[in-house]
């Protein structure tokens, strides 16, 4: 008995023997599918060094969000001229963000290519033993103040608590950019979607069936994961909605029906979904 109908499998297997050609013609959801398989491959063959792929990891987000900002910038560009003001306003938006996460995307980069530098540096130089005696002397520190840290006990969990919520306000954000960074991307090439709405329909189950395993098993707090995954789909479909209707020209009615499923809208929402994903995951 098939799990898997079999128009999806030919439609998945002819995918990926056509990846390589749809990443050279600037297909922006071919780009994200094949360099997370490609780091994906590099885990599996485990020839790297573990902070060797840390950085790669970077690149890869480098290498998609700067495809993603080309695809858009060119788009606008071409059809920038006698646009409607709607048109160009989600542009200039989508040529915005596209900026914004470039340049996010090259700081991150930085930060950790120099984090890991200095990691390994200091491994090289065998200063363990120093980083030993400086935790003891922290400790030492920790316990002198122990009776003050008490007495600030509450002024610390209040302070806690607004950095917690800072942070799940940071991860938002982040989700919210990568997202919108893939789907103006997806939006502005060339992108095969699902030849027929039933397959469509089964790759987003399938999709979606992944990305909660996924989420389950690398979110320390599952509960919080499935709470950023479930605002990542209502975001990331809305978005889908909104630029297949203004940036494409799809009907609202075709976008609000099952035809979304056989549209680009769909590959959209999945690239913007896999791309917030990749980076939140446990090696980020």
């Amino acid at each position: 008995m098939k799990m898997i109908p079999g128009g999806v499998m030919e439609f998945a297997e002819a995918y990926l023997q056509s990846l390589p050609a749809l990443v050279m013609g600037g297909d922006v959801g071919a780009i994200v599918i094949g360099l997370i398989l490609f780091y994906v491959g590099l885990i599996l063959l485990n020839k790297i060094s573990y902070y060797v792929l840390r950085v790669l990891k970077y690149v890869v987000v480098v290498a998609i969000v700067a495809s993603a900002f080309y695809a858009v910038v060119m788009t606008f560009i071409a059809k920038m001229a006698g646009a409607e003001p709607l048109y160009v306003i989600l542009g200039l938006i989508g040529v915005g963000v596209g900026f914004a996460g470039v340049v996010v995307a090259l700081y991150s980069l930085y930060r950790e290519a120099t984090k890991n530098a200095s990691i390994a540096k200091i491994r090289e130089e065998k200063m363990l033993v120093y980083h030993k005696q400086l935790l003891q002397e922290e400790k030492k520190k920790l316990d002198e103040a122990k009776e003050e840290l008490e007495e600030k006990k509450e002024e610390l969990e209040k302070k806690s608590s607004l950095q917690n919520l800072i942070k799940k306000q940071s991860v938002l954000l982040t989700i919210i950019t990568y997202i919108l960074i893939a789907e103006f991307g997806v939006f502005s090439s060339v992108t095969v979607s699902a030849p027929t709405i039933e397959i469509g329909m089964i790759m987003f189950a399938l999709f979606t069936i992944g990305v909660i395993g996924y989420t389950l098993k690398n979110y320390p707090d599952p509960k919080q994961g499935l709470l950023y995954l479930g605002a990542a789909f209502v975001f990331a479909y809305v978005m889908s909605v909104i630029l297949g209707h203004y940036w494409v020209g799809h009907s609202l009615e075709e976008l609000l029906s099952t035809a979304y499923f056989a549209l680009e809208s769909l590959v959209a929402f999945i690239t913007g979904i896999a791309l917030s994903l990749f980076m939140g995951s446990k090696s980020s």
